[in-house]
């Protein structure tokens, strides 16, 4: 029982964000909070639709070049191997 608990209230903030995220701007900000209401898409459309995508995708291009055998080495079930000089 004990460990359910400890579950929900570490999963709650999680959830709440989740939750939140599907809200209008205007829901979002009320007080008391609204636990029912009509879920939107809206605000991912706006976000995307700003340009955010150019600078993951510079990030990626530069991550790619400057570490090369690193973390895309390592999705592709890769192992980097380690240099021991004795």
């Amino acid at each position: 029982m004990f460990t359910w608990l400890i579950a929900i209230v570490l999963f709650f903030p999680v959830f709440w964000m989740v939750l939140t995220a599907f809200k209008p701007e205007v829901s979002a900000y009320t007080v008391p909070p609204q636990i029912i209401f009509h879920p939107t898409l809206s605000e991912f459309a706006q976000v995307l639709s700003g340009g955010i995508l150019k600078p993951f995708e510079h990030s990626a291009f530069v991550d790619r070049r400057v570490d090369r055998g690193g973390v895309g080495h390592l999705l592709s079930g890769g192992v980097r191997p380690f240099q021991c000089d004795p």
